[in-house]
């Protein structure tokens, strides 16, 4: 599900279709159909990785982290900055919620 997909980073792996065939042993037509069904949402991913032909699984997996590690530098979390949002919105309300319980306790002071 894509959706579900892009709560995380997405990362995906391009190849010649022989050699995706190859390491997924998927027909090149499978490949072509998932493709052609697919293509516009896998463009969609944060990570992009080209399979180096005749590479070992741990000189993928490099790739594939330094790829990846490369895109969250590019793009920092936004957490930070709606966090500071939300403690300057936090202060704002609490600035207003006295200022009303001062001008409340003045009036039941006059009466």
């Amino acid at each position: 599900n894509w959706a579900k997909l892009q709560q995380g980073i997405v990362v995906r792996l391009q190849a010649s279709s022989a050699e995706l065939s190859e390491r997924s042993g998927l027909s090149t037509q499978e490949l072509g159909e998932m493709e052609e069904e697919l293509g516009e949402l896998m463009a969609q991913a944060d990570v992009h990785v080209t399979l180096q032909k005749d590479a070992a699984l741990d000189e993928l997996a490099v790739s594939v982290m330094e790829a990846t590690l490369d895109t969250i530098q590019k793009n920092p979390p936004k957490r930070k900055e709606w966090e500071e949002t939300h403690q300057q919105q936090m202060a704002e309300w609490e600035a207003k919620q006295e200022k009303k319980e001062k001008k409340e306790k003045k009036k039941g002071f006059g009466n």
